[in-house]
């Protein structure tokens, strides 16, 4: 499936709770260069609507990159991917951009969501989410003894910011994850991810959280390596990494802006606490005052009503703290959350306009403004979409047994 524009309106109801743009349960699937915005709205269903969503439990090898997923309340979701094979076909998840928002009272809001999967590589996407959560490996349940496993996480940039309580529907949660391992059975590596999390309204922010929240096997050889992680506004519960149950486990040469790393003393849970855990080379940054160059290679494209902008990297430019943009149109500084990566869809614009961005450092530092582009020069659909630069290739090659 490939070079589409697909958008979705309706309430979906009842038992129809896997609803997406794309659906499929064809393995060796390839998805890619598809525009996807989501605007269904749900009443209490647990999961969608979603963007992409696959499932296979046997060959697998799903391929899904270079996709824009917008407005979705889950970008990509994986369910029993591999799930009744030893050694599935390996699937990837990359260079894919979503831009996500949380439907009230549905459950598990987040860009990236693998349920009852097994080997994954999720690399290079860029992830926005206004109320939602970024990436999660969600393993078999409570009291299962296998979950999620051989998931490799590396070179994502996840920027999220809760601003809305939640009050309403079944799942009433105001708690923000950027990465989040529950229920897995282990050999899972999260590497060289940068997580920035924002949360103003009062419930538990991690950019990091490994544990289960039920009577579960522990999780086993996990690695999170390399990582920036920033908190920025909090509730009374905030770590960079919090611990609940698991063995094996290596935080390794992560930098951060939080409260220190937490561990949690579930007794409950076989034990509670964490066995075999390194700690080492983990280090508080230090926000430095410069300021940010001038954005550059900025674009538009139009899809439907839509406007899709994208931008150079300022941390290509050597800039090691140039994490987020300021959006403006007409000359002023749209109202939305932080904005992290290289791109911003403005949703349902109608008139003519013209934009730019800023760069923002850690310290908060704004840079000067980029050129501007005008809604009147968009080309229309994916061949106004400059070629994304494909970082990295999939790593980390193994046996297993």
């Amino acid at each position: 499936v490939e070079y589409m524009a697909i958008k979705v309106n309706g309430i979906i109801t009842g038992s129809d709770q896997y609803a997406a743009g794309i659906e499929t349960y064809a393995s060796r699937s390839e998805i890619h260069h598809v525009y996807v915005e989501d605007h269904g709205e749900t009443q209490n269903i647990s999961y969608s609507p979603r963007g992409i969503f696959c499932d296979h439990r046997t060959t697998a090898g799903f391929d899904i990159h270079d996709n824009i997923l917008v407005k979705c309340h889950q970008g990509i979701g994986f369910d029993f991917v591999g799930l009744s094979t030893a050694n599935p076909e390996k699937s990837l998840i990359y260079n894919n951009f979503i831009q996500h928002e949380r439907s009230p009272g549905t459950k598990a809001p987040y860009a990236i969501h693998l349920a009852k999967t097994r080997n994954v590589d999720i690399y290079n996407n860029q992830i926005i989410s206004d109320n939602g959560r970024g990436i999660m490996c969600d393993g078999y349940g409570q009291g299962v003894e296998r979950g999620t496993d051989y998931i490799t996480v590396y070179d994502n940039r996840i920027d999220l910011q809760y601003t809305v309580i939640a009050s309403e529907g079944q799942y009433v949660e105001n708690n923000v994850f950027g990465i989040y391992d529950r229920y897995s059975s282990g050999n899972n590596t999260f590497r060289n991810n940068v997580i920035i999390v924002d949360n103003l309204t009062g419930g538990a922010t991690a950019c990091v959280y490994v544990g289960s929240d039920g009577i579960d096997p522990r999780m086993y050889n996990l690695v999170f390596e390399g990582n920036t992680m920033v908190v920025w506004d909090s509730g009374e519960d905030v770590s960079a990494v919090r611990y609940a149950v698991a063995d094996e486990v290596s935080v390794i040469n992560n930098s951060y802006i939080a409260d220190p790393f937490s561990m949690g003393n579930w007794a409950y849970h076989h034990d509670g606490g964490i066995r075999d855990l390194t700690e080492s080379g983990n280090t508080e940054i230090t926000t430095t005052g410069y300021t940010p160059a001038k954005p550059t290679g900025i674009a538009i494209t139009r899809f439907f009503d839509s406007y899709f902008l994208i931008w150079d990297d300022n941390l290509e430019k050597g800039e090691s703290q140039t994490y987020e943009y300021y959006v403006y149109r007409d000359g002023q500084k749209l109202d939305i959350s932080r904005r992290g990566g290289t791109f911003f869809v403005d949703i349902d614009v109608s008139g003519s306009h013209t934009y730019s961005i800023s760069a923002v450092n850690l310290a908060g530092v704004e840079g000067v403004r980029s050129n501007t582009v005008s809604t009147n020069d968009a080309k229309s659909g994916w061949a106004g979409v400059p070629r994304v630069k494909q970082i990295n290739t999939p790593s980390n090659l193994r046996i297993q047994n």
